[in-house]
């Protein structure tokens, strides 16, 4: 088992399992940077080499965001402790799709989060 538990951490340290730690940090102040209304609109799914990937209900609701996109950067930089976004892009998916992805993000944050520990226990 140590042999596993080493390679785990080579694994975290190489490949950075911090993507998802971003997007969730980056969903913590999504509200008050966006506004609320927005926030039920649009909301952030996926982020990967500083790209925030943002969910929309409509192509009228990406077009309208796409305008905004370079003061949302900004904002959310300013908002962010560790993270920082250099674009975002907007996908049309239906409200059920992104809330499924979102639930699914989650409960593999807190497995990685409960792996980490239990790794750091052990040391």
């Amino acid at each position: 088992m140590r042999v596993l538990r080493d390679i785990l951490k080579e694994m975290a340290s190489r490949y950075r399992w911090q993507p998802a730690e971003a997007l969730l940090e980056i969903q913590a102040v999504w509200p008050a940077v966006l506004g609320e209304p927005l926030a039920r609109v649009a909301w952030p799914v996926g982020f990967l080499n500083g790209e925030l990937t943002v969910s929309v209900p409509a192509p009228a609701w990406s077009q309208e965001l796409w305008y905004i996109r370079g003061s949302l950067v900004e904002h959310l930089n300013a908002a962010l402790s560790a993270t920082h976004v250099t674009g975002v892009r907007f996908v049309v998916r239906t409200s059920d799709a992104a809330q499924a992805d979102a639930a699914r993000r989650r409960d593999a944050v807190d497995r990685l989060r409960a792996l980490a520990q239990e790794i750091r226990s052990d040391d």
